[in-house]
């Protein structure tokens, strides 16, 4: 395993850990751009 293949899967792991973080900041994001469908349009 050459060294770019062990930071692949070290950065794999890391968004395995960090994954359900960011699903749940990226659905308080959606819901408030729902909230405001005027700034929703805009971005």
């Amino acid at each position: 395993m050459n060294g770019g293949d062990a930071a692949r899967a070290s950065l794999a792991d890391e968004r395995g850990k960090y994954a359900p973080r960011r699903i749940a900041q990226s659905a308080r994001a959606v819901a408030r751009r729902a909230a405001r469908p005027s700034l929703g349009k805009s971005v």
